[in-house]
């Protein structure tokens, strides 16, 4: 998954977004979930997550965000546990926030790529409830650190997996940063492209500067909207302003100090 440059797995993810009518529309009517950034359309549910569709189509005045988090706490590790986990960050509340960290922080054992894709799809949907959440922020900012998830977790990978637990939680918590839309984060993040752990990380700057940039400019729904149709011209759209030049210039910059 090469998008125009390389974002880890946020583009991957985004890319389950999908416009689904979840309700009819009398009970979409009576039962509408209040998203974080606005409210749901009268008609539709617009859910990031294809197998909770059918489960969502069967309630009947159920509220959906209790649906999906009573789904979420029972599926195993893995990409469907991933999209409930976008699914969730759709909503507000302190149950879905500690439901997420709680998955991050107590699940033990060994997990192949698809259990981790759960794990990075927490963190990043923490990364919309640090808007508000004191608690998320300081997790998603203690992540950048890869040392701070050696010391906490006490799940691995597998050896199939082939990649480094610690480094990419750090990249995903990094990116997550963008979705906060705090107003320290952008100051941080020009904070950190002068340290060591910054250059080591620069997609995930970069990638964190492209959320919370198109994040701003469109809002939570329209940045969720254009990413799920097309994220490769989203993308392209902010590579053209004056911000996202800048970042793009100073990723290449480290890349070519990489080479010498």
């Amino acid at each position: 998954m090469k998008p125009i440059f390389y974002f880890l797995f946020a583009f991957e993810l985004l890319r389950t977004d999908l416009v689904v009518t979840a309700q009819s529309e009398s009970a979409a009517k009576n039962s509408a979930p209040q998203w974080m950034g606005g409210a749901a359309p009268e008609e539709s549910a617009w859910f990031p997550v294809k197998n909770a569709v059918t489960e969502l189509q069967t309630v009947t005045g159920a509220p959906a965000k209790s649906q999906l988090l009573k789904l979420y706490k029972i599926e195993r590790p893995g990409e469907r546990k991933a999209r409930l986990a976008w699914a969730l960050s759709y909503y507000s509340g302190t149950d879905i926030e500690n439901a997420l960290t709680f998955e991050l922080l107590k699940t033990t054992g060994t997990l192949n790529w698809d259990g981790a894709a759960s794990m990075l799809a927490a963190i990043h949907s923490l990364g919309f409830f640090a808007k508000d959440s004191d608690a998320a922020f300081a997790l998603l900012k203690k992540g950048m650190d890869q040392k701070y998830w050696r010391k906490t977790l006490a799940w691995t990978l597998d050896k199939n997996a082939g990649r480094k637990r610690d480094k990419v939680l750090s990249s995903v918590s990094i990116q997550a940063l963008g979705f906060s839309q705090r107003p320290e984060v952008p100051v941080l993040l020009q904070r950190l492209k002068h340290t060591s752990m910054g250059r080591s990380q620069s997609s995930a700057l970069v990638s964190a500067a492209y959320y919370f940039d198109t994040l701003k400019a469109d809002g939570i729904n329209g940045f969720r909207r254009a990413v799920s149709v097309d994220t490769t011209e989203h993308l392209e759209k902010w590579t053209k302003t004056q911000n996202g030049q800048r970042w793009l210039a100073w990723r290449e910059s480290i890349k070519t100090t990489r080479k010498k």
